[in-house]
């Protein structure tokens, strides 16, 4: 009987609010700490709305992702993925290009776990995708943390930064989870 290989790491899929959330902050050396740590990608989708940044990132996104910190993958036309986008997106009003678009990468390639802060998309990311393969925000975070080791204080920068859309949806295990992170 032979021995199979360990499963590898997953690469993370992430979506446009998590990259934004590190850069609004300021924190965009961290993520790419987390980057070399733990594999990221963006679909082309997700790529093309950061350097749409209207909060004035996008410059700064271009160098970071140029610099190695994110791979950044097509759909495939002819792919499963490329269809299911089209069944997806054709259900929406036009808006949310870049988490169904991931949510169909992810489709193709069973190794991505796709991360949003949007509730519609993981939502349907946990419909379509099979597996553990969708975590929200807040559950990235804490792995991305546990991964490059940043402070409480570069933690809280971020959720700062990002408090309007998550306040209402905070983990009860945040506050406890910061107590015991360095300073």
């Amino acid at each position: 009987m032979g021995v199979s290989a360990p499963p590898s790491e997953p690469a993370y899929l992430v979506d446009t609010n998590v990259v934004s959330y590190f850069f609004n902050a300021g924190h965009e050396a961290e993520l790419a700490t987390v980057g070399a740590r733990m594999p990221l990608v963006a679909v082309e989708e997700v790529h093309r709305e950061l350097l749409g940044d209207v909060k004035g990132n996008a410059r700064a996104y271009k160098r970071w992702q140029a610099a190695g910190n994110l791979t950044v993958r097509p759909l495939l036309v002819g792919s499963e993925g490329a269809s299911r986008l089209g069944r997806l997106y054709s259900r929406t009003t036009g808006r949310d290009l870049g988490e169904y678009a991931s949510i169909a990468l992810a489709t193709d390639d069973p190794s991505l776990v796709f991360v949003t802060n949007d509730k519609t998309g993981h939502w349907i990311g946990a419909r379509e995708l099979l597996g553990e393969r969708v975590l929200r925000f807040w559950a990235f975070l804490r792995r991305a943390q546990q991964a490059a080791g940043f402070t409480a204080g570069v933690v809280q920068a971020i959720l700062l930064n990002t408090r309007s859309n998550l306040q209402r949806d905070e983990p009860l295990w945040l506050k406890d989870w910061l107590a015991t992170l360095p300073p």
